[in-house]
């Protein structure tokens, strides 16, 4: 067969056959080419040269540092074109495995089959026929971009059903965000707080453990991500705290506090809560006395160290009258000043009034 004439592909084989004169033409090429066709893609000098000489390894680094695998010359030469002229038929299956079009054509309407059966290199003609008869795979940018799209899509119908309290479809959404970006850690913990939701609502027993241990999985894997972040400890605690592994809790919550010692007041407070609810309340009342140490502003742990305080009150002496512990007139009067119109404040006048306080 004699060989076709198709001066866009042989003017860019002798282009990088020859030396600094022919790049600068080839590059000035390009440069034209940038103004001329708006949004057009310039091929790289150094793509088109591992194309032609067959060298895979350079043309699979390109791909992975971001050539788009369909840029074009400025006669619209592809990068599939020139290895389909050149018979590598490894790096023509590498191309169209990432997502090379055989269906481009040239400025003048010439493919890079045509450009193959030209040279007689009959394999890669055929490979590049059948690649043509259908859509090509997409780019890895395109592929990405769609990863990325599945990804915000899930995300955020999880974030609406977890608003919305739909704790099943905020389970469903935040695991398909998981497959997607299992290195995502917001994914992570927003599942997470969709399970503990979940036990929540359940009624039987089974099925609140099952849904707990599914959120200490996903808070687990969420902190593994952000090991730093002391929110993640702090919800990670009080999601312990619904199975009573009370000790656990606490290392959570004193990791937090470790973390974000501008916060810690507030995770000494819910370290106060979890012996509270655990009926230790000698370890709750040091939480919270470490609360109002650490933040003597922070109004509810004045009113919950007084509360334990209280519980510790004796009885009438033998003239009837009780004496108080120390430190609980304080703490009900710390918090009535810090907050005069809070939500325990009727309950802490009474209390004052009863031990003879203001």
């Amino acid at each position: 067969m004699r060989p076709i004439d198709a001066p866009e592909i042989t003017s860019l084989l002798q282009r990088l056959r020859i030396g600094s004169v022919g790049v600068f033409l080839f590059l000035s090429a390009f440069a034209l080419a940038s103004v001329s066709a708006t949004g057009a893609t310039n091929i790289s000098l150094e793509m088109l040269t591992a194309a032609k000489a067959g060298n895979l390894d350079d043309v699979r680094r390109l791909i992975a540092n971001g050539e788009d695998v369909n840029a074009t010359s400025a006669e619209g030469v592809t990068a599939l074109m020139v290895a389909a002229a050149a018979n590598q038929v490894a790096v023509v299956n590498a191309l169209l495995e990432s997502g090379a079009d055989a269906r481009m054509k040239t400025a003048s309407g010439k493919t890079a089959a045509f450009f193959a059966s030209g040279k007689g290199n009959t394999e890669v003609a055929s490979i590049l026929e059948e690649a043509a008869s259908k859509p090509p795979r997409p780019t890895k940018r395109q592929a990405s971009l769609q990863r990325n799209q599945d990804l915000n899509d899930a995300f955020n119908a999880g974030l609406k059903a977890l608003a919305a309290r739909q704790f099943d479809e905020a389970v469903a959404q935040f695991n398909k965000a998981a497959e997607i970006g299992a290195k995502q850690g917001p994914v992570w913990s927003n599942l997470a707080d969709a399970y503990v939701g979940l036990g929540d609502a359940r009624i039987d027993a089974a099925g609140k453990q099952a849904a707990y241990d599914k959120s200490f999985e996903a808070y687990q894997k969420a902190i593994a991500l952000n090991p730093h972040e002391a929110a993640l400890h702090n919800n990670y605690a009080l999601a312990l705290v619904k199975e009573r592994k009370i000790d656990d809790a606490q290392r959570e919550l004193q990791t937090a506090a470790t973390l974000d010692p501008s916060s810690a007041a507030k995770y000494y407070y819910n370290m106060g809560a979890v012996f509270t609810v655990s009926n230790q309340p000698e370890a709750a009342g040091a939480a919270f006395k470490k609360a109002i140490d650490t933040d003597p502003n922070y109004a509810e742990a004045q009113y919950q160290y007084a509360i334990y305080l209280l519980a510790k009150m004796p009885g009438p002496g033998p003239d009837g009258k009780v004496t108080a512990p120390p430190g609980l007139k304080e703490a009900l009067e710390e918090y009535l000043q810090l907050a005069p119109k809070g939500p325990n404040a009727s309950a802490a006048r009474d209390l004052l009034a009863a031990i003879g306080g203001h």
